[in-house]
Parts: structure tokens; C-alpha cells; sequence
């Protein structure tokens, strides 16, 4: 369907484009909103404003834990998506890192297999464990960084589920 009638083969939005809507994500975040309050909407209405305003003074800014979250599990879906690469794309700068370390590790098994000696003629032992072990640490390392600064919206989150008043 993306390849035949969307033609998004080959194409960034071809990457993006199939996992644009979780259910899940989207009945967690209406849940997140729906624990909001109601006094604080119909404050709002009897100030006089719009259904718009509403959303985007009230909402969005008391909703912005629940957004944070979902926007990590989105990030955390594209960063160790390796499938959809792997069906749609064949133009090498547009592999994701998964992809990419799939790619490597198919590779190194090929020449730790044998059978790459015996196309060359030389004799090649490639570091296996010691690959995995880099291509691990170089696929955590971005997450590992970008978690600090986005935990105060966790914890927050958290303490504001479990205070009462």
C-alpha cells in the first residue's frame, strides 16, 4: 500500500508517515487530559473563552507531562525501528542507526562465517562480541544523554498524579 499507492518508497515520509497514530498513545494522552480538572475548564468558559483558548492556554500547558511522555515513546518507536527501513528504503542515507547496525552485524557474521575467506583467500577474523558491544554502546549513548533533561517532566508527572487537593 505505501509503495504502490502512496509511492513513499525511498522517501522520509515513507519512515514517518505509517506510525503517525498509536491508539495506545492516543488513549493515553485523552486520559491524561481527561484527569484534569473540570472546575478548571468551566472557570475558564465563564471568563468567556472559546473552546480554542481553552485548548491552547489551559490544556496544552497542564497537558504538557502527558505530551513529553508520548513524545519519548514516538522517539523511542523511530529510533529502534529497523523493519520499516528495511521494506522501504534503499537509498543508504536514509537507513535509521538500527538499520544500519543490522546491516553491519550481517557483515561482520559473513566474514566470521568462513565463507568470506574463501572468496578473498585471506584469512579475516572480525571481533564479534567486541563489535555488538560498540554498536550497543552507540545506540544507547543519544538516549542515555537525552534522559536526564526530559526526567523532570517524569517526576512531575508523578508527583502531580499522587498529591491529593
Amino acid at each position: 500500500m505505501t509503495t504502490k499507492y502512496y509511492h513513499l518508497n525511498d522517501t522520509l515520509a515513507g519512515l514517518f508517515v505509517p506510525y503517525l497514530l498509536n491508539v495506545f498513545l492516543m488513549y493515553l494522552q485523552a486520559n491524561y487530559f481527561k484527569s484534569i480538572p473540570h472546575e478548571v475548564v468551566e472557570s475558564a468558559q465563564i471568563d468567556g473563552a472559546g473552546h480554542y483558548l481553552i485548548f491552547f492556554r489551559i490544556m496544552l500547558p497542564l497537558g504538557r507531562v502527558g505530551l513529553v511522555t508520548i513524545s519519548l515513546f514516538y522517539a523511542l518507536q523511530f529510533w529502534n525501528d529497523f523493519f520499516l527501513p528495511l521494506m522501504l528504503v534503499t537509498d543508504e542515507k536514509l537507513f535509521t542507526i538500527q538499520y544500519m547496525m543490522y546491516y553491519m552485524m550481517a557483515n561482520i557474521q559473513f566474514l566470521a562465517s568462513g565463507n568470506a575467506s574463501r572468496i578473498s583467500g585471506a584469512l579475516i577474523a572480525p571481533p564479534l562480541e567486541t563489535a555488538k558491544l560498540a554498536m550497543t554502546c552507540l545506540t544507547v549513548l543519544p538516549i542515555a544523554i537525552l534522559y536526564p533533561f526530559l526526567q523532570r517532566y517524569f517526576v512531575r508527572g508523578i508527583v502531580v498524579g499522587s498529591v491529593k487537593g
